[in-house]
């Protein structure tokens, strides 16, 4: 398929692409210690075009992260939403937690009083069989039409769960990997032997395709996130009263609370007290503040092999690796915007 075309038109735009590194790179990716690389993965400073991919049911952070999006359309202009599959106790199968994580996205984006038609997509029903076999879905096919839409730069292509719905965009189409900047949480640091969180050992072959493609991928460990943990009576100080969505997304977290604290000996306060992760929310603040909220290195990408380990060997292309992040920052950010 050709993306551009080298019409007298379309030079300034193919000049500005080619300085940020987005053009000819197909699946060769970002080629080491490159100009190119360093500006295509470096994090936005003006307004962009964003896609949210997530597992909206699984947990109650991903809610979170939809909310700060929406909530910041001075910076992003949200594109689409695409529901991910999970397994988990709140769903038997892939395909049920992938159709539970939409019918979740259409009620978080009501309490936004932001518009879900034609915004919203079914994701895959089915994990990747292998490295190399997409699975056919309407996110899927979304993806790669979105891509393919003029725009200023990038499109940037955060994912939340399961990469099943990246994977196969990119296996379908491949060359939308140079039209697109993927932020993707999940997995573990790259010195780890063992790179396993939910994410990444829901779809192991998807997360294969990630970091073996050559697309631009900004990554954020599960270590990393797991610094945004936090109490429910932080969550009630910065929520509670604030706004119909931050007053629901308090609500989700006392009733999780219950549901995965029910009869263990886990205060909700106090010395001890049950805290919660926030992880997805990272992945907005590295949009929104870059290294200023999530402190992040240009690295080799890694190899994962199908037991989801690192094999310590790299790529001859680059990724960014989020290395540290700023907790208070980060939800200082997140509850003025929620208060709005």
């Amino acid at each position: 398929m050709q993306i551009l075309h080298n019409s007298p038109s379309r030079r300034p735009r193919l000049h500005r692409l080619a300085k940020a590194g987005l053009i000819l790179l197909g699946w060769s990716g970002l080629a080491l210690n490159s100009p190119a690389a360093a500006s295509a993965l470096a994090p936005p400073t003006e307004r962009i075009a964003m896609m949210l991919d997530a597992d909206m049911f699984n947990e109650v952070d991903d809610q979170f992260a939809l909310a700060f999006a929406v909530r910041s359309p001075e910076r992003i202009d949200l594109k689409a939403v695409y529901a991910a599959p999970f397994k988990n106790h709140r769903a038997r199968t892939a395909e049920e937690g992938m159709e539970k994580s939409y019918h979740e996205t259409v009620r978080v984006l009501k309490l936004l009083n932001h518009p879900s038609d034609g915004l919203v997509f079914r994701g895959s029903r089915s994990y990747l069989p292998d490295r190399n076999t997409p699975v056919d879905s309407p996110a899927a096919r979304h993806l790669i039409k979105l891509s393919h839409e003029e725009r200023e730069g990038p499109l940037y292509v955060v994912g939340l769960g399961a990469a099943s719905n990246l994977a196969s965009a990119l296996l379908m189409d491949p060359s939308i990997t140079n039209r697109i900047v993927m932020v993707w949480i999940g997995g573990q640091p790259h010195g780890w032997r063992r790179a396993h969180d939910f994410n990444l050992e829901q779809d192991i072959p998807a997360a294969q395709v990630l970091f073996d493609s050559g697309v631009p991928l900004v990554h954020i460990p599960a270590n990393v996130a797991a610094r945004l943990s936090i109490t429910l009576p932080e969550l009630e100080k910065g929520l509670k009263g604030k706004s119909i969505i931050a007053d629901a997304l308090y609500q989700n977290v006392e009733e999780y609370y219950v549901e995965t604290r029910k009869n263990r000996d886990v205060p909700r306060s106090g010395r001890g007290a049950w805290t919660k992760v926030i992880w997805d929310i990272a992945t907005i603040a590295w949009l929104l503040e870059g290294d200023a909220s999530v402190t992040s290195e240009l690295v080799a990408a890694p190899v994962l092999n199908d037991a989801g380990e690192w094999t310590g060997a790299k790529r001859n292309h680059q990724v960014r690796v989020a290395t540290q992040l700023s907790r208070d920052r980060i939800y200082k950010g997140l509850f003025e915007k929620l208060s709005e």
